[in-house]
């Protein structure tokens, strides 16, 4: 039963085999656990076994009278690898959620798929925001919704400023003007901007369309974005956008 829960917690079947050998019996030269062990390891696997389980600081390796001698650690040791293996799942959780869009984006062009991701609350809107710098397009079409400085505060600020650090331009439909010091920024941003009233072009989900993705941004009771990887949806909301603008 015990040998089943270390190898839950990541123990290899013979790395379990040798810890439980050493928690059953205490101290013991390297001979005596490869004799103990030899009818499920050779000499030369329970060496190596040993050395693993030394390397992850779960079993003590000394001389005593001349001979290599193995101890097992204090068993709380066992909580402080999991411990470990936790941040390292959280690491890797981080390092795949940022390769996504990537990873996705070689699996549309494989498959010939559009694809969608898709995000939840205010941080992951402001994960789809993040796509649209990390993609650095020449140019953004946004259909704005008037409610995001509501959900994002301070943040979109920034990002407009590290969007036209990248040199990103931006052409901006939206339902209501902003104050006139934002007005004044927008040339320093790269920012074009056209009105419609709000009486009749007013949305709780804002658009933001960049190279082959369309972004949808909701700002309503749920708030959530995902974004849409097509070259045909693209460009038929860019069609869209340029016909609003011209008009």
């Amino acid at each position: 039963m015990k040998t089943e829960i270390f190898e839950k917690i990541g123990f290899n079947v013979n790395e379990s085999y040798i810890y439980n050998i050493l928690l059953t019996n205490g101290e013991m030269s390297a001979p005596n656990i490869a004799e103990k062990a030899h009818l499920k390891l050779t000499r030369q696997n329970t060496y190596a076994v040993l050395k693993s389980l030394t390397k992850k600081g779960l079993v003590e390796e000394f001389d005593k009278r001349k001979k290599l001698t193995y101890r097992v650690e204090h068993p709380q040791k066992l909580l402080e690898v999991i411990e470990e293996q936790k941040k390292e799942l959280e690491e890797n959780e981080k390092t795949v959620e940022a390769l996504l869009p990537e990873i996705i984006s070689d699996y549309n062009l494989a498959h010939n798929k559009p694809g969608v991701v898709y995000y939840e609350g205010v941080e992951g809107i402001k994960k789809v925001y993040e796509d649209t710098l990390r993609e650095k397009p020449e140019e953004i079409l946004v259909f704005r919704s008037p409610f995001e400085e509501d959900k994002l505060g301070q943040y979109i600020h920034g990002y407009t400023k590290r969007r036209a650090a990248l040199g990103i331009k931006t052409k901006i439909i939206s339902p209501k003007k902003p104050a006139k010091e934002i007005l004044v920024e927008d040339r320093e941003r790269l920012r074009e901007r056209k009105y419609i009233k709000k009486e009749i072009f007013s949305l709780y989900t804002e658009i933001n369309v960049y190279k082959n993705k369309v972004a949808f941004i909701a700002f309503g009771k749920k708030t959530m974005g995902f974004i849409v990887e097509s070259p045909e949806v693209a460009q038929t909301m860019r069609t869209v956008f340029n016909l609003v603008w011209s008009k």
